[in-house]
Protein backbone atom coordinates (compact mmCIF):
# COMPACT_ATOMS: atom_id res chain seq x y z
CA UNK A 1 0.00 0.00 0.00
CA UNK A 2 1.19 3.88 -0.47
CA UNK A 3 1.61 5.38 2.42
CA UNK A 4 0.12 8.98 3.05
CA UNK A 5 3.79 10.73 3.35
CA UNK A 6 5.06 9.45 -0.05
CA UNK A 7 1.67 11.35 -1.59
CA UNK A 8 2.38 13.98 0.70
CA UNK A 9 6.10 14.22 -0.62
CA UNK A 10 4.84 13.76 -4.27
CA UNK A 11 1.95 16.30 -4.28
CA UNK A 12 2.98 18.32 -1.21
CA UNK A 13 2.06 21.36 -2.89
CA UNK A 14 -0.15 23.96 -0.93
CA UNK A 15 -1.38 27.08 -2.58
CA UNK A 16 -0.97 30.33 -0.71
CA UNK A 17 0.36 28.20 2.55
CA UNK A 18 0.95 25.29 3.97
CA UNK A 19 -1.22 22.27 5.50
CA UNK A 20 -1.30 21.60 9.10
CA UNK A 21 -1.08 17.98 8.21
CA UNK A 22 0.37 15.81 5.39
CA UNK A 23 -2.67 14.51 2.95
CA UNK A 24 -2.39 11.65 0.23
CA UNK A 25 -3.50 14.24 -2.69
CA UNK A 26 -3.21 17.69 -1.39
CA UNK A 27 -6.84 19.05 -0.97
CA UNK A 28 -6.08 22.63 -1.83
CA UNK A 29 -5.21 21.44 -5.09
CA UNK A 30 -7.26 19.40 -5.98
CA UNK A 31 -11.15 17.86 -4.82
CA UNK A 32 -10.20 14.44 -4.81
CA UNK A 33 -11.78 12.32 -3.23
CA UNK A 34 -15.02 14.00 -3.67
CA UNK A 35 -16.66 14.64 -7.94
CA UNK A 36 -20.03 15.70 -8.21
CA UNK A 37 -22.07 14.54 -10.64
CA UNK A 38 -22.09 15.17 -14.28
CA UNK A 39 -24.81 15.77 -16.16
CA UNK A 40 -25.08 12.48 -19.16
CA UNK A 41 -27.53 14.67 -21.97
CA UNK A 42 -28.79 17.79 -22.37
CA UNK A 43 -31.84 17.20 -21.04
CA UNK A 44 -30.56 16.74 -17.90
CA UNK A 45 -28.16 19.50 -18.15
CA UNK A 46 -31.01 21.57 -18.48
CA UNK A 47 -32.97 20.48 -15.53
CA UNK A 48 -30.36 20.63 -13.20
CA UNK A 49 -30.37 16.91 -12.71
CA UNK A 50 -34.49 16.63 -12.12
CA UNK A 51 -35.16 13.77 -14.26
CA UNK A 52 -31.88 11.88 -13.17
CA UNK A 53 -33.92 8.83 -11.86
CA UNK A 54 -37.20 9.00 -13.87
CA UNK A 55 -36.37 6.46 -16.62
CA UNK A 56 -36.68 8.32 -19.26
CA UNK A 57 -33.12 7.39 -20.17
CA UNK A 58 -31.64 4.03 -18.75
CA UNK A 59 -28.46 5.99 -17.70
CA UNK A 60 -29.80 6.11 -13.74
CA UNK A 61 -33.13 4.29 -14.27
CA UNK A 62 -33.15 1.03 -16.94
CA UNK A 63 -37.19 0.73 -16.39
CA UNK A 64 -36.60 2.99 -19.22
CA UNK A 65 -38.63 2.55 -22.66
CA UNK A 66 -37.81 5.27 -25.30
CA UNK A 67 -38.72 2.65 -27.99
CA UNK A 68 -36.07 2.11 -31.10
CA UNK A 69 -34.18 5.11 -30.29
CA UNK A 70 -30.90 6.40 -29.99
CA UNK A 71 -28.97 9.79 -28.54
CA UNK A 72 -25.27 10.92 -28.06
CA UNK A 73 -24.07 13.67 -26.18
CA UNK A 74 -21.07 15.39 -26.76
CA UNK A 75 -19.75 18.20 -23.87
CA UNK A 76 -18.17 21.52 -23.23
CA UNK A 77 -16.37 21.28 -20.00
CA UNK A 78 -14.99 24.50 -17.75
CA UNK A 79 -13.82 24.16 -14.40
CA UNK A 80 -13.27 28.01 -12.56
CA UNK A 81 -11.04 27.57 -9.47
CA UNK A 82 -11.64 31.07 -7.89
CA UNK A 83 -10.20 29.68 -4.74
CA UNK A 84 -6.46 29.52 -6.16
CA UNK A 85 -6.94 32.41 -8.42
CA UNK A 86 -7.62 34.17 -4.50
CA UNK A 87 -4.51 32.72 -3.06
CA UNK A 88 -1.70 33.18 -5.88
CA UNK A 89 -0.79 35.33 -8.48
CA UNK A 90 -0.98 35.43 -11.91
CA UNK A 91 -3.80 32.84 -11.84
CA UNK A 92 -4.22 30.98 -15.49
CA UNK A 93 -6.25 27.94 -16.80
CA UNK A 94 -7.61 26.31 -19.84
CA UNK A 95 -10.42 27.76 -21.09
CA UNK A 96 -13.05 24.15 -21.56
CA UNK A 97 -12.40 20.78 -22.52
CA UNK A 98 -14.42 18.85 -25.05
CA UNK A 99 -15.38 15.69 -23.85
CA UNK A 100 -18.33 13.02 -23.71
CA UNK A 101 -21.55 12.89 -21.76
CA UNK A 102 -23.28 9.69 -22.49
CA UNK A 103 -24.97 7.96 -25.64
CA UNK A 104 -27.44 4.70 -25.79
CA UNK A 105 -29.41 3.47 -27.97
CA UNK A 106 -32.80 0.91 -27.44
CA UNK A 107 -34.79 -1.41 -29.51
CA UNK A 108 -38.21 -2.87 -28.11
CA UNK A 109 -37.94 -7.08 -28.16
CA UNK A 110 -41.60 -7.71 -27.48
CA UNK A 111 -42.92 -6.89 -24.32
CA UNK A 112 -39.46 -6.08 -23.57
CA UNK A 113 -37.51 -3.03 -24.08
CA UNK A 114 -33.30 -3.52 -24.57
CA UNK A 115 -30.62 -1.00 -23.88
CA UNK A 116 -27.27 -0.72 -24.16
CA UNK A 117 -25.59 2.80 -22.62
CA UNK A 118 -22.72 4.74 -21.54
CA UNK A 119 -21.93 7.69 -19.76
CA UNK A 120 -19.31 9.44 -17.77
CA UNK A 121 -21.28 10.66 -14.00
CA UNK A 122 -17.60 11.49 -12.66
CA UNK A 123 -15.91 14.19 -15.24
CA UNK A 124 -13.86 16.45 -13.44
CA UNK A 125 -10.86 17.95 -15.93
CA UNK A 126 -8.55 20.91 -14.91
CA UNK A 127 -5.43 22.56 -16.14
CA UNK A 128 -3.89 26.32 -14.79
CA UNK A 129 -0.82 27.72 -13.39
CA UNK A 130 -0.08 29.99 -11.05
CA UNK A 131 2.69 32.19 -9.05
CA UNK A 132 3.12 31.45 -5.23
CA UNK A 133 4.78 33.99 -3.38
CA UNK A 134 5.34 37.80 -3.82
CA UNK A 135 7.37 39.38 -6.57
CA UNK A 136 10.73 41.15 -5.28
CA UNK A 137 10.81 38.96 -1.04
CA UNK A 138 13.77 37.65 -0.50
CA UNK A 139 12.98 34.42 -2.33
CA UNK A 140 11.61 34.71 -5.76
CA UNK A 141 8.11 33.33 -6.36
CA UNK A 142 7.73 29.78 -7.27
CA UNK A 143 6.00 28.78 -11.19
CA UNK A 144 3.21 25.92 -10.69
CA UNK A 145 1.13 24.01 -12.95
CA UNK A 146 -1.02 21.58 -12.29
CA UNK A 147 -3.44 19.11 -14.10
CA UNK A 148 -6.16 16.76 -12.72
CA UNK A 149 -8.41 14.28 -14.59
CA UNK A 150 -11.01 12.55 -12.47
CA UNK A 151 -12.81 10.34 -14.82
CA UNK A 152 -15.60 7.37 -14.32
CA UNK A 153 -17.15 5.51 -16.86
CA UNK A 154 -20.07 3.36 -17.01
CA UNK A 155 -21.09 0.64 -19.60
CA UNK A 156 -24.50 -1.27 -19.55
CA UNK A 157 -26.97 -3.23 -21.06
CA UNK A 158 -30.51 -2.83 -19.79
CA UNK A 159 -33.86 -4.69 -20.09
CA UNK A 160 -37.04 -3.27 -19.17
CA UNK A 161 -41.01 -5.03 -18.76
CA UNK A 162 -43.97 -3.01 -18.47
CA UNK A 163 -46.27 -4.25 -16.43
CA UNK A 164 -49.69 -1.90 -16.65
CA UNK A 165 -49.26 1.21 -15.16
CA UNK A 166 -45.47 0.01 -13.63
CA UNK A 167 -42.42 -0.81 -15.64
CA UNK A 168 -39.55 -2.36 -13.76
CA UNK A 169 -35.97 -2.67 -15.54
CA UNK A 170 -32.54 -4.28 -14.42
CA UNK A 171 -28.73 -3.10 -16.08
CA UNK A 172 -25.73 -4.70 -15.31
CA UNK A 173 -22.69 -2.47 -15.96
CA UNK A 174 -19.16 -2.40 -16.32
CA UNK A 175 -17.17 0.17 -14.56
CA UNK A 176 -13.95 2.19 -15.25
CA UNK A 177 -12.31 4.43 -13.01
CA UNK A 178 -9.04 6.83 -13.53
CA UNK A 179 -7.61 9.45 -11.60
CA UNK A 180 -4.24 11.73 -12.72
CA UNK A 181 -2.91 14.60 -10.97
CA UNK A 182 0.52 15.93 -11.83
CA UNK A 183 2.23 19.09 -11.16
CA UNK A 184 5.32 21.22 -12.33
CA UNK A 185 7.04 23.23 -10.25
CA UNK A 186 9.94 25.57 -10.83
CA UNK A 187 11.54 27.74 -8.64
CA UNK A 188 15.30 27.57 -6.47
CA UNK A 189 14.15 24.61 -4.43
CA UNK A 190 15.63 21.26 -4.43
CA UNK A 191 12.19 19.84 -4.42
CA UNK A 192 11.32 22.00 -7.57
CA UNK A 193 10.39 19.89 -10.64
CA UNK A 194 7.73 17.48 -12.09
CA UNK A 195 5.68 15.31 -10.05
CA UNK A 196 2.57 12.69 -10.98
CA UNK A 197 0.61 10.15 -10.31
CA UNK A 198 -2.35 7.98 -11.64
CA UNK A 199 -4.04 5.05 -10.55
CA UNK A 200 -7.33 2.79 -12.35
CA UNK A 201 -9.60 0.16 -11.65
CA UNK A 202 -12.28 -1.91 -13.07
CA UNK A 203 -15.48 -3.43 -11.69
CA UNK A 204 -19.33 -4.95 -12.83
CA UNK A 205 -21.87 -2.86 -10.86
CA UNK A 206 -25.53 -3.13 -11.34
CA UNK A 207 -28.47 -1.10 -10.63
CA UNK A 208 -32.49 -1.89 -10.66
CA UNK A 209 -35.63 0.89 -10.99
CA UNK A 210 -38.90 1.09 -11.35
CA UNK A 211 -41.22 3.69 -13.02
CA UNK A 212 -45.16 4.48 -12.20
CA UNK A 213 -47.20 6.31 -15.44
CA UNK A 214 -50.30 7.18 -14.02
CA UNK A 215 -52.62 9.03 -16.59
CA UNK A 216 -49.76 9.55 -19.08
CA UNK A 217 -51.25 11.87 -21.57
CA UNK A 218 -54.16 13.67 -20.12
CA UNK A 219 -54.42 16.18 -17.60
CA UNK A 220 -52.84 16.02 -14.09
CA UNK A 221 -50.47 13.04 -15.69
CA UNK A 222 -47.93 12.11 -13.22
CA UNK A 223 -44.55 10.22 -13.91
CA UNK A 224 -42.23 8.62 -10.72
CA UNK A 225 -39.01 6.78 -11.04
CA UNK A 226 -37.03 5.46 -8.17
CA UNK A 227 -34.06 3.15 -8.48
CA UNK A 228 -30.90 1.85 -6.79
CA UNK A 229 -27.25 1.20 -7.96
CA UNK A 230 -24.27 -1.05 -6.41
CA UNK A 231 -21.02 0.84 -7.35
CA UNK A 232 -18.59 -2.16 -6.36
CA UNK A 233 -15.08 -2.16 -4.64
CA UNK A 234 -12.32 -1.48 -6.57
CA UNK A 235 -8.68 -2.46 -6.86
CA UNK A 236 -6.84 0.55 -8.55
CA UNK A 237 -3.43 0.30 -9.61
CA UNK A 238 -1.16 2.97 -11.06
CA UNK A 239 2.51 4.49 -10.53
CA UNK A 240 3.14 7.63 -8.71
CA UNK A 241 6.76 9.50 -10.75
CA UNK A 242 8.90 12.11 -9.16
CA UNK A 243 11.52 14.26 -11.56
CA UNK A 244 13.24 16.68 -9.29
CA UNK A 245 16.18 18.73 -8.95
CA UNK A 246 17.26 16.54 -5.89
CA UNK A 247 16.47 13.45 -7.85
CA UNK A 248 13.92 11.24 -9.62
CA UNK A 249 11.66 8.33 -7.84
CA UNK A 250 9.02 5.97 -9.10
CA UNK A 251 7.05 4.30 -6.88
CA UNK A 252 3.40 1.74 -7.37
CA UNK A 253 0.02 2.59 -6.50
CA UNK A 254 -1.91 -0.13 -4.70
CA UNK A 255 -5.33 1.12 -3.31
CA UNK A 256 -8.73 -0.11 -2.96
CA UNK A 257 -11.92 2.24 -3.14
CA UNK A 258 -15.04 -0.01 -0.76
CA UNK A 259 -18.46 -0.93 -2.40
CA UNK A 260 -21.11 2.05 -2.17
CA UNK A 261 -25.05 2.19 -2.35
CA UNK A 262 -26.38 5.35 -4.55
CA UNK A 263 -30.01 5.52 -5.68
CA UNK A 264 -32.95 8.31 -5.67
CA UNK A 265 -36.22 9.23 -6.63
CA UNK A 266 -37.79 11.64 -9.79
CA UNK A 267 -41.11 13.13 -10.11
CA UNK A 268 -42.92 14.51 -12.84
CA UNK A 269 -46.00 16.17 -13.16
CA UNK A 270 -48.28 17.96 -15.29
CA UNK A 271 -49.15 21.51 -13.80
CA UNK A 272 -51.06 22.17 -16.97
CA UNK A 273 -50.85 20.89 -20.32
CA UNK A 274 -47.84 23.09 -21.54
CA UNK A 275 -46.24 22.64 -18.17
CA UNK A 276 -44.46 20.30 -16.29
CA UNK A 277 -42.38 20.20 -13.13
CA UNK A 278 -40.01 17.91 -12.31
CA UNK A 279 -38.40 16.86 -8.94
CA UNK A 280 -36.02 14.75 -7.40
CA UNK A 281 -33.75 13.76 -4.38
CA UNK A 282 -31.00 11.19 -4.28
CA UNK A 283 -28.30 9.89 -1.77
CA UNK A 284 -25.61 7.91 -1.22
CA UNK A 285 -23.76 5.50 1.08
CA UNK A 286 -19.56 6.43 2.19
CA UNK A 287 -16.52 4.69 0.67
CA UNK A 288 -13.32 4.41 1.99
CA UNK A 289 -10.12 4.92 -0.35
CA UNK A 290 -8.18 2.12 1.85
CA UNK A 291 -4.13 2.52 0.78
CA UNK A 292 -4.70 6.47 0.37
CA UNK A 293 -6.72 7.16 3.80
CA UNK A 294 -9.30 9.11 2.46
CA UNK A 295 -13.36 8.75 2.72
CA UNK A 296 -16.01 9.86 -0.10
CA UNK A 297 -18.71 10.71 3.24
CA UNK A 298 -21.81 10.09 2.79
CA UNK A 299 -24.16 12.17 -0.11
CA UNK A 300 -27.55 14.11 -1.12
CA UNK A 301 -28.82 15.85 -3.89
CA UNK A 302 -31.77 17.83 -4.70
CA UNK A 303 -33.34 19.41 -7.67
CA UNK A 304 -36.23 21.10 -9.07
CA UNK A 305 -37.16 21.58 -12.66
CA UNK A 306 -39.85 22.68 -14.94
CA UNK A 307 -40.40 22.12 -18.54
CA UNK A 308 -42.73 24.11 -20.78
CA UNK A 309 -43.80 22.75 -24.49
CA UNK A 310 -46.75 23.15 -26.01
CA UNK A 311 -47.59 20.36 -28.77
CA UNK A 312 -48.42 22.53 -31.26
CA UNK A 313 -44.56 23.87 -31.49
CA UNK A 314 -41.45 22.19 -32.22
CA UNK A 315 -39.99 23.89 -28.92
CA UNK A 316 -39.42 23.19 -25.47
CA UNK A 317 -37.52 25.15 -22.78
CA UNK A 318 -36.35 23.63 -19.69
CA UNK A 319 -34.78 25.06 -16.48
CA UNK A 320 -33.97 23.62 -13.07
CA UNK A 321 -32.01 24.70 -9.74
CA UNK A 322 -30.59 22.26 -7.23
CA UNK A 323 -28.15 21.50 -4.36
CA UNK A 324 -25.69 18.96 -3.70
CA UNK A 325 -23.60 17.62 -0.55
CA UNK A 326 -20.98 15.39 0.38
CA UNK A 327 -19.06 14.71 3.91
CA UNK A 328 -15.31 14.28 4.15
CA UNK A 329 -13.93 15.61 1.10
CA UNK A 330 -12.78 19.02 0.09
CA UNK A 331 -15.82 20.56 -1.96
CA UNK A 332 -18.13 19.42 0.64
CA UNK A 333 -21.88 21.16 -1.19
CA UNK A 334 -22.71 22.86 -4.32
CA UNK A 335 -25.57 24.56 -5.84
CA UNK A 336 -26.94 23.76 -9.18
CA UNK A 337 -28.52 25.53 -12.20
CA UNK A 338 -29.54 25.05 -15.34
CA UNK A 339 -31.16 26.23 -18.29
CA UNK A 340 -32.38 24.31 -21.65
CA UNK A 341 -33.69 24.47 -25.21
CA UNK A 342 -34.76 21.78 -27.61
CA UNK A 343 -35.91 21.46 -31.14
CA UNK A 344 -37.99 18.55 -32.10
CA UNK A 345 -38.17 17.44 -36.07
CA UNK A 346 -39.97 14.51 -37.48
CA UNK A 347 -37.45 11.76 -36.02
CA UNK A 348 -34.89 13.88 -34.64
CA UNK A 349 -34.62 15.70 -31.48
CA UNK A 350 -31.76 18.63 -30.93
CA UNK A 351 -31.17 19.56 -27.42
CA UNK A 352 -29.05 22.29 -26.09
CA UNK A 353 -28.41 22.47 -21.75
CA UNK A 354 -25.89 24.06 -20.04
CA UNK A 355 -25.61 23.38 -15.92
CA UNK A 356 -23.32 25.79 -13.86
CA UNK A 357 -21.97 23.74 -10.45
CA UNK A 358 -20.92 26.95 -7.95
CA UNK A 359 -18.62 24.76 -5.45
CA UNK A 360 -18.20 25.82 -1.78
CA UNK A 361 -14.89 25.34 0.24
CA UNK A 362 -14.16 26.36 3.43
CA UNK A 363 -13.04 30.05 3.81
CA UNK A 364 -12.37 29.99 -0.28
CA UNK A 365 -14.65 31.93 -2.77
CA UNK A 366 -16.81 30.09 -4.71
CA UNK A 367 -15.86 28.34 -7.47
CA UNK A 368 -17.32 27.19 -10.85
CA UNK A 369 -17.70 24.19 -12.61
CA UNK A 370 -20.07 24.60 -16.15
CA UNK A 371 -21.08 21.64 -18.39
CA UNK A 372 -22.35 22.86 -22.26
CA UNK A 373 -23.98 19.67 -23.37
CA UNK A 374 -25.85 18.83 -27.06
CA UNK A 375 -27.76 15.58 -27.34
CA UNK A 376 -29.11 13.99 -30.66
CA UNK A 377 -31.28 11.70 -30.87
CA UNK A 378 -33.06 10.25 -33.61
CA UNK A 379 -35.59 7.29 -33.81
CA UNK A 380 -34.31 3.85 -36.55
Amino acid sequence: MLKPYLFACLLGLAAGGSLAEPAPLNPVLFAFPGAGIAPSSARSAGLALADRWLGDQPFDNPAASPGRQALVSPVLQRVSRQDLRAANRHFDEQTGFFDAGGAWASVPVGRLSLGLYAFQPVRRLEDNAFERGERGAPVEPAVIQTRATSREVRTGLAASLGLGWIRVGAAGEWLHRQERYASVEKSGSPDAGNRSVEFSGDGAAFQAGARLDWRAGQPGALAVGAALRYLPSLALDGDQSATLVSGDTLIHVSARREAGWEGGISARCAASPAFLVIASVGARTPQQWRGLDVTSGDGASWSLGGEYHDVRDPWAVRFGVGGERQSGVPESSAGLVGLGFAWKLEGTSLDLGVMRRSIERASSPTSFEDHLVGSVGFAF
